[in-house]
């Protein structure tokens, strides 16, 4: 698996051993924190910055520098190339960028050489912890004038302490979970050496340091963000088995900046040999980090005796997170599917469904939708045809809705062979529902629900609208992956906004209204007023391929499209599922899976799939984590084909208000599927879905209000 050249830090200069001292001064301008990288041939490679050079220089001739001084090669003065010397990597080979980061961790700076042959792409480490005290403090005022101020028009550098770096980037070091386990005896050992035994007592702990501990079993992933501002962060750390009996499931870890964490521990006791799965879920004021599970094999002698998966954020990376009121995370199980309820209070459920039975439900609810989608009455297909919608039209299509949600509420949480405690989890889930406005956070893999249509009230021919979770929560769906790529939730507009318009030019003529041609002209008209937007069109295959390939810096890709879905039973399976081009040219997933580059502008990808003939889960399922793989934030879809005029208005609404950035995705979209129900009895905003951090905004306006 190789790694990205986006993924690299590409705020360094390359030079070479004979340069004089002055003309890298120069090169580096007036940014102290630019990396030196002095590249002297047959693989050998060192890495400091400004700050590193003038220390070994004045160790070397004294302070009372000269202007002679600064004309000694920099291979030349004395043991500044042996002090930080690093290694290299090949982005094309089999390294992960995790890995890669881990194994710079004993390096100079924490950081080596990225290279595509002989050429140096960039930096990969964990650049963030060199500030944290391992740069000298030099008093720049002591060199001479005439090379303080750079030759190549840089600027001078001001005197000051390179330690002191901006509040937003205080220094922290690198996180990782360690894993340990002990018997009662206090005798730590290795589960993949040593197996557990069914009935036995053990102590399950976990902590975090800024290597792996020799007793650490397994571990979490590693990374170099920022906490943000705090000094600490506190993690809950939920445990949840069906294979383990487990004491005091939900504690507190305390992590902070730099150094150890306390240990948290956990007694376990293996209730059956075989297959031993724990999960331990770990969150930030009730937001979704990371699920680390730990598979053991119980009363075994031979064979592979543990392994270990870790899915979602770094544990560095929750300083970014704001806090969610209800996470769900869904895990697969043995049989079905196990649900960590995680919020106020703590539950977990195995759910006996497969994902087989996960889509006949769906399939269900999604022709009741279109039975909504297509309602007619006098010849006319009213959601078809307007937005304003008659009030008793509404109140007959609420009530078909509300039993479909009713119905689907009940056969997740309450269905037959469902034990008590997914019935006390659907309880629970729906009391909060109803009782407050939640933030609603969702993690799975492969289990895509249409959550906004969920109906939590008692009677659904007597529909409340705000018992449908959509019209009164903020839902957010998130894919569960290794390495989650993009974990900031801002959108740089400091230089503007890039957005490209894919679309299927062929929809106006199906629908005899310029529908599309209104689209074009909307984003004409925006960057007109607005003097920042930078917008392009496409319609053919290869150049959506060309740009889904890493041909582009988009923020915004906006497909207004068909869609199609191929399930698990037709020819090809999923990665037949399709987009729907000018011309009929069919963009499959499969032929996605072609463009191996990441996508540069981490954009969000909106599929507006209006008019389609098919559109399920394993729709979401394939096009979801493709694109969030390839670097995106996450994708904005539809749960069933949506009616051409409204999904026009819906996007041209949403836009207005995203590029005032005045209100994050989730608020926006909570805010629009109420307007256009309480202002205008229409209920297809429950159509739309998010499948990304609903914190995710604009960090300036592009346009001003929402008008």
């Amino acid at each position: 698996m190789s790694i990205s050249p986006d993924e690299l830090t590409k705020e360094f200069i390359v030079v070479y051993p004979e340069y004089p001292v002055q003309i890298v001064r120069n090169m580096v301008g007036d940014n102290i924190w630019t990396y030196i990288v002095v590249d002297s041939g047959g693989g050998e490679q060192a890495i400091f910055l400004l700050a590193h050079l003038i220390e070994k220089l004045t160790a070397a001739r004294g302070t009372d520098l000269s202007r002679a001084d600064f004309d000694l090669p920099v291979g030349e003065v004395p043991g500044l190339l042996d002090s930080f010397r690093t290694l290299s990597v090949d982005v094309d080979g089999e390294i992960t960028l995790a890995k890669a980061r881990k194994q710079a961790i004993s390096l100079p700076l924490k950081c080596m050489v990225a290279r595509r042959g002989a050429e140096i792409l960039g930096l990969v480490g964990l650049l963030d912890t060199v500030r944290s005290g391992d740069v000298p403090a030099v008093d720049f005022s002591l060199i001479p004038e005439e090379v303080m101020h750079a030759a190549n028009g840089g600027g001078t550098l001001s005197a000051g302490e390179p330690k002191s770096a901006p509040p937003s980037e205080k220094p922290i070091e690198p996180r990782i979970i360690n894993s340990e386990i002990m018997d009662m005896d206090f005798n730590k050992f290795n589960p993949a050496d040593t197996p557990l035994k069914s009935g036995g007592e053990y102590v399950l702990s976990f902590f975090v340091d800024s290597l792996a501990a020799d007793t650490s079993f397994a571990t979490g992933e590693i990374s170099g963000t920022v906490f943000g501002d705090e000094d600490e962060i506190v993690l809950t750390v939920q445990l949840e088995s069906d294979d383990f009996k487990i004491a005091d499931k939900v504690q507190k870890l305390a992590v902070p900046r730099t150094g150890k964490s306390k240990k948290i521990r956990y007694e376990i006791s293996p209730l059956k040999d075989g297959d031993g799965v724990i999960n331990a879920v770990f969150l930030k004021d009730g937001a979704f980090v990371q699920v680390m599970t730990l598979r053991f094999k119980v009363g075994a002698t031979a064979g592979k005796l543990f392994e270990q998966e870790v899915q979602g954020r770094a544990v560095n990376d929750a300083g970014r997170l704001k806090p969610r009121d209800v996470t769900l995370t869904i895990l697969e199980g043995v049989g079905g599917y196990q649900i960590v309820l995680s919020g106020a209070t703590a539950a977990f459920a195995s759910l006996p469904l497969n994902k087989a039975q996960l889509h006949q439900m769906v399939a269900q609810a999604r022709k009741d939708l279109l039975e909504v989608v297509y309602f007619t009455t006098s010849g006319v297909r009213l959601y078809q045809t307007r937005i304003d919608i008659p009030a008793p039209v509404k109140d007959q299509t609420l009530v078909k809705l509300a039993n479909t949600g009713w119905q689907l509420f009940d056969k997740l949480f309450f269905g037959p062979g469902h034990d008590l405690q997914v019935k006390q989890m659907g309880e629970a889930l729906k009391q909060l529902a109803r009782d407050q406005h939640l933030k609603l956070q969702i993690f799975s893999k492969d289990f895509t629900l249409p959550w906004g249509l969920l109906y939590v009230g008692d009677d659904p021919d007597k529909p409340e609208p705000e018992m449908f979770l959509g019209l009164k929560h903020i839902i957010e769906h998130i894919p569960l992956q290794q390495g989650m790529q993009v974990l900031d939730q801002e959108i740089d507009a400091s230089g503007g906004f890039s957005i490209s318009l894919n679309v299927n030019k062929d929809i106006d003529t199906q629908m005899g209204q310029p529908i599309i041609q209104r689209q074009i002209d909307y984003w004409q008209d925006l960057a007109g007023k607005s003097g920042k937007i930078v917008n392009q069109v496409r319609s053919d295959l290869f150049d959506v391929m060309e740009a889904i390939n890493g041909e582009t810096n988009d923020q915004f890709l906006y497909f207004y499209c068909h869609a199609i879905t191929h399930d698990l039973k037709e020819d090809g399976g999923p990665d037949q599922s399709r987009i729907v081009l000018t011309g009929n040219q069919e963009l499959t997933l499969a032929k996605m899976r072609r463009a191996k580059n990441a996508l540069p502008g981490k954009p969000v990808i909106f599929i507006n799939a209006c008019e389609s003939a098919e559109l399920s889960p394993e729709f979401y399922d394939g096009f979801v984590p493709y694109f969030v793989n390839k670097g995106a934030r996450g994708v904005i879809g539809t749960e069933c084909e949506t009616p051409a005029l409204f999904a026009e208005e819906f996007a041209n609404r949403f836009f207005r208000r995203f590029l005032a950035a005045e209100q994050s995705l989730g608020e926006i979209f909570l805010e629009m599927r109420r307007e256009f129900f309480f202002n205008h009895h229409n209920i297809m905003g429950l159509l739309y879905a998010l499948y990304i951090d609903g914190d995710t905004a604009l960090s300036a306006p592009i346009l001003a209000g929402t008008g």
